[in-house]
């Protein structure tokens, strides 16, 4: 996972100080939508590592619902497992576009924990150069159950990058 490597670096020579780090940004009925649609997906999905992968994108995602704005170091703590079994199991992806995804995804959220931990706001072009990234790739997705899972999750990205 040299590129989850390569943005936590990026992270940590880039940064910002971030303003209103510490404020709470609403969750929507869009981003609990978009949480919802990814909950349910992820119940039909039957391979066990793609189910993994996309359990602890959930675990992520509730972790933050339930801690807006700034990150408390209990919720980095509950975010760990989620972490590592992210970095794990896409670490083992063959097919380029899936991992391509999965990496950038990652990427996403190494900036989101990273920080958190530093008390700065990355660089805003970073999150977004990334999230264009993801939403070009998303488009190349032909599979639906797929798409339904992606398309979600870029709604929950699009809505912590554009409050």
């Amino acid at each position: 996972m040299r590129r989850l490597g390569y943005a936590l670096a990026l992270v940590v020579a880039i940064p910002t100080l971030a303003s209103a780090q510490g404020t709470a940004w609403p969750i929507t009925p869009v981003m609990k939508d978009a949480l919802n649609t990814m909950v349910a997906n992820v119940a039909k999905i039957e391979y066990a590592p793609e189910r993994e992968r996309w359990q602890a994108n959930v675990d992520l995602w509730r972790v933050r619902f339930d801690n807006q704005g700034k990150l408390s170091p209990a919720a980095m703590k509950a975010m760990e497992p989620a972490f590592a079994t992210m970095e794990r199991n896409v670490g083992r992806l063959i097919e380029p576009k899936e991992k391509e995804r999965w990496a950038t995804n990652g990427n996403m959220w190494i900036i989101v924990r990273s920080s958190a931990e530093s008390e700065m706001e990355p660089d805003p072009g970073m999150l977004k150069a990334l999230f264009t990234i993801m939403q070009a790739n998303v488009k190349r997705i032909d599979q639906p159950e797929e798409m339904e899972r992606w398309t979600a999750n870029v709604a929950l990205w699009k809505a912590m990058l554009e409050p």
